[in-house]
């Protein structure tokens, strides 16, 4: 979870404009890792990215940040100084001149290693190396891509191949959830050890005060001490499916619940989602407070979390809410099954879509406290032996420092 600290200064900076590319000789270590993604907003693989470029060793890695769009509000949870974050501002579509300037960012920066992130820098980044050839490519799928809710018809097909053409000309492809590690030896026939699995981590919620926040969060909100707060943290898009979500509480509430449903976040479907909520009555019981940079503190007024999602990889707010020490009721998707269930649990799954299932799994949390409590000890457990923000570092690090030649490899 991010810090209360003050961000550190981001070195905004325009691309320089394309010229021949000439031969340039890499630097010595520090390795420099340059971070590629569409545009650096607020979300789950913008959270990853910031991890690494704050927490990886100054001694042995340098990073930048090249938006292929621009930057965005992610911007606020760089900790680390003087962090060059380089624009592109490519159109909608695969852009020529975006590429051929990725490439002269990357010789002008004498750039080591680039590390992109999911479908939209894929094919950039590798037609960006045919001009600087020496820098090794590790590229991260966060999702599945071909997942039938986000690509359809010959549209599927067509990034089908493209994909398997572009993975096959990195380094190593790195699968964040057991599901994608699938997936892409399915799909996209990749085998170790090009393709590598890394899960991701997160770094322990912070607060000011679990109790003063908690307190500090309700009233804000007009939410009653003894009301029972429901909540999430995510991007309001059709594919996170609160309105799933909404049904549930209407269902909770109907029963005599005195309970609320607080969203984190910010997306294309606030608006249709606040119409839902007022159409059930419960304008004043689902709460939206946008975008957060540190959700430590809405995480402290929860008492119980949810991921209501239709399709999943691994949901790092999953996570940050069993680092929280909350109880989860998670719908049945991704990971979600090795991340909440198992023999010793963190929460309760329940079937995708299934507003009434995830009522009833929230109201089972509700009357049973001691389940609670156990379910979130549980979490945090498997939160410190798995996925704290150091074990990703680390294993990111090895990473990097594997693929590079011997001579350019930092020292550990």
């Amino acid at each position: 979870m991010e810090s209360n600290t003050a961000p550190a200064e981001i070195v905004l900076q325009r691309a320089t404009p394309f010229r021949p590319l000439g031969a340039h000789a890499r630097r010595a270590p520090p390795l420099r890792i340059a971070f590629v993604i569409d545009v650096f907003d607020m979300g789950g693989m913008e959270r990853c990215i910031a991890h690494l470029v704050n927490q990886l060793d100054p001694a042995r890695f340098t990073p930048l940040i090249i938006c292929l769009t621009k930057n965005g509000d992610a911007g606020r949870w760089l900790q680390r100084p003087q962090v060059p974050v380089i624009e592109l501002y490519k159109p909608p579509g695969n852009d020529l001149r975006t590429m051929r300037g990725l490439g002269q960012v990357l010789c002008d920066r004498s750039v080591d290693l680039i590390h992109s992130h999911n479908w939209g820098t894929l094919l950039e980044t590798v037609v960006a190396r045919r001009w600087c050839p020496r820098v090794r490519h590790v590229h991260a799928v966060h999702g599945q891509e071909l997942d039938p809710f986000r690509v359809t018809g010959w549209k599927r097909h067509v990034r089908r191949l493209l994909m398997r053409w572009g993975m096959r000309q990195t380094h190593a492809v790195v699968a964040i959830a057991n599901s994608v590690q699938e997936w892409l030896a399915r799909d996209c026939r990749l085998r170790p050890p090009q393709l590598r699995y890394i899960p991701n981590g997160v770094a322990d919620p912070q607060t000011r005060s679990p109790a003063a926040s908690a307190a500090e969060m309700r009233r804000s909100l007009g939410i009653g001490r003894d009301a029972v707060v429901i909540g999430s943290v995510s991007r309001l898009i059709p594919l996170k499916d609160f309105a799933s979500a909404i049904e549930a509480v209407r269902e909770i509430v109907r029963g005599g619940r005195d309970a609320h449903l607080v969203l984190v976040g910010e997306g294309p479907e606030r608006s249709s989602l606040e119409s839902k909520a007022v159409a059930r009555g419960l304008h004043d019981r689902v709460h939206f407070v946008g975008r957060q940079a540190n959700v430590g503190d809405w995480l402290s007024c929860f008492d119980v979390y949810i991921n209501s999602s239709r399709t999943e990889a691994m949901s790092m707010a999953l996570l940050e809410a069993m680092a929280a020490r909350l109880p989860i009721v998670a719908t049945e998707v991704g990971d979600a099954a090795a991340l909440v269930g198992g023999p010793d649990p963190a929460g309760l799954l329940v079937p995708p879509a299934n507003s009434a299932a995830l009522a009833a799994a929230i109201e089972r949390l509700i009357r049973d406290g001691a389940e609670r409590r156990a379910l979130a000890g549980a979490g945090r457990k498997r939160y410190e032996a798995h996925y704290a923000i150091g074990r990703m570092v680390d294993r990111y690090a090895e990473l990097y420092t594997d693929l590079m030649p011997a001579p350019v490899c930092a020292a550990v």
